[in-house]
């Protein structure tokens, strides 16, 4: 067989029989190939080298000059100087960056010892110092200010983002914000169903906008196991709380949800109620998985209204599930109703409070009962504030009197 270099363009001559070679197989015999003798220039891949280069340099992007301190312990033998070097410290220096790596550091307390044996057991006791002259006051003080000025840098930074537009509640007020998200429902009875809430508010209690105290999800279908569906939806609803007058009782707002299923008849159903007591004093992230439940009458014609023409009554009587606000009696009779446990509702809600009450640092060790002695503090503020201002009306009548006197 031919390789390539030995393949030649037979070409006979009219006059002799002689082989002449093509333009092709003088450019091969001019091509080097590379042989097994051609890597021995390259160095072989060793990983125990490459991690003691990774550990050397730890820092990537950094051009470092090295610089050790070493110890020759060697010795005469013969007129001949066998050497014994060790690396007592090593120092490097990134010019670009200003960087300093010293390796060991500077010693504290106890010195760095060094055993080798040789003819003999040796050990040696060395010390690494810092003896530079201290930084003289002015630079340290520039330094100091360049520091101050970053600082202040950052914060103006920070106000520009923020913006000086800041609302402050009135100085009476507290704004409870309540980011609500009705997250997903399952084990219900009947599928297509949607979310309805409802905030109750006690006295002292108000919005500045009464729609964003009801509110409704999407329909969803589910296909899912359970009927589990998925809703997702977000609301935002701002509080505020009167502190004029506040005594240790807090009455927290009441938040009822309705889970009303619809079928191609346009027939809607009531699917389970529940409530939770929002816990405005005690800011945080909280997610619930309500138990629902609804109610049912005695015989078989509430389930016959259910089926054939729904049962559905928009939020009336939802109280009912509670403590209503107007009852005024020590005890709630609700014997004789019948309830029916449904599904479960998992709902996530985020509390924040806002008042000028909390200008001030809390210190306080209980983060729980904090909030409620800021806000004592503030309504005793007010108080004394009425009563001054009481005072001074008075004296200004009394001085009025005389005059006329």
């Amino acid at each position: 067989m031919l390789t390539a270099l030995q393949f030649y363009h037979l070409a006979k001559s009219p006059l002799n029989n002689t082989c002449v070679k093509s333009d092709l197989v003088n450019k091969m015999e001019t091509l080097k190939l590379i042989n097994d003798n051609g890597f021995q220039n390259y160095k072989n891949y060793d990983f125990e080298t490459s991690i003691q280069n990774a550990i050397n340099n730890p820092v990537v992007g950094h051009n470092f000059e090295k610089y050790q301190i070493m110890a020759d312990f060697g010795r005469y033998i013969d007129d001949i100087w066998i050497k014994n070097e060790f690396i007592l410290c090593t120092i490097k220096y990134d010019r670009n960056n200003q960087i300093l790596v010293i390796n060991p550091d500077f010693s504290e307390a106890d010195p760095y010892l060094l055993e080798f044996e040789d003819d003999k057991q040796y050990a040696f006791v060395y010390r690494v110092e810092d003896v530079s002259e201290n930084i003289k006051t002015s630079p340290s003080t520039t330094e100091e200010e360049i520091c101050e000025k970053m600082i202040q840098y950052r914060h103006l930074i920070r106000k520009r983002k923020i913006g000086t537009d800041f609302e402050l509640p009135p100085l009476n007020k507290m704004r409870v914000f309540i980011f609500l998200e009705i997250l997903a429902a399952k084990d219900f009875e009947y599928n297509d169903i949607y979310v309805e809430y409802l905030i109750d508010l006690p006295k002292r209690w108000s919005c500045s906008d009464n729609k964003l105290l009801t509110g409704r999800t999407q329909s969803c279908h589910s296909y899912l196991k359970d009927n589990l569906s998925f809703f997702g939806s977000p609301f935002e609803i701002i509080l505020e709380y009167n502190l004029v007058d506040f005594d240790a009782i807090l009455e927290a707002p009441c938040i009822y949800f309705e889970v009303v299923s619809k079928d191609g008849w346009n027939r809607y159903r009531t699917e389970g109620l529940a409530y939770l007591v929002l816990p405005v004093s005690q800011p945080g992230i909280y997610s619930c998985k309500l138990n629902c439940l609804r109610m049912k009458g005695a015989g078989p014609l509430s389930e016959l209204r259910r089926f054939f023409i729904g049962d559905y009554r928009g939020n009336a009587n939802i109280e009912w599930i509670n403590i209503p606000k107007d009852y005024e009696d020590t005890i709630l009779n609700k014997f004789g109703s019948y309830t029916v446990g449904t599904g479960q509702l998992d709902v996530r809600f985020n509390i924040i409070n806002q008042s000028q009450a909390f200008l001030d640092e809390l210190g306080l060790t209980d983060p729980q009962n904090a909030i409620l002695d800021k806000l004592r503090c503030s309504s005793l503020i007010k108080t004394v504030e009425q009563v001054l201002q009481s005072f001074k009306e008075a004296k200004k009548k009394m001085i009025e009197a005389r005059r006329n006197v």
